[in-house]
């Protein structure tokens, strides 16, 4: 019994939760009948590190003058993106990495930004759709207030 209950297919899990996203339902409906595909990103993460070193500045054994600096680095990490394509979702890719250095004092600052993209992905063949021919576009659903944008709508 405890075997048939740990049995679970995770992708079919993972495909009703992503069936339920909005931002990926609607990236499925804007590309359902056109050959344009769409990124949307799954996840991310934001790291963070500041630090605050000290030069002395000395004569002899003596300190004359501290300067104080401080080094931050911001990662903000796109760390998975969906693909779709013909309403479908064809493809997971490692997103982006955003990588900013700050370094300064207090009379003067520099900052370097810079992307580093992994190339990662995961090709899900001919995809899995996400939408049904029934759904509406968002700018359509609010023509019928009321009505469940995944009924047909009755004439």
């Amino acid at each position: 019994m405890a075997r048939e209950f740990l049995d679970i297919d995770l992708l079919s899990v993972m495909i009703e939760g992503w069936c339920k996203y909005e931002g990926l339902r609607d990236a499925a409906l804007r590309t359902r009948s056109t050959a344009a595909s769409e990124e949307v990103r799954l996840s991310t993460c934001k790291i963070s590190m500041v630090q605050h070193p000290r030069i002395d500045v000395m004569v002899g054994e003596q300190t004359v003058h501290s300067i104080d600096f401080a080094v931050s680095v911001v990662v903000d990490a796109a760390t998975l993106n969906a693909v779709l394509r013909h309403g479908a979702l064809v493809e997971l890719t490692s997103g982006t990495c955003d990588v900013t250095v700050t370094f300064g004092t207090e009379y003067v600052s520099v900052s370097a930004s810079r992307t580093f993209d992994p190339h990662l992905a995961v090709n899900l063949g001919q995809g899995i759709p996400l939408v049904d021919e029934v759904i509406e576009l968002p700018e359509q659903r609010q023509a019928h207030p009321g009505v469940d944008a995944r009924e047909p709508v009755s004439e």
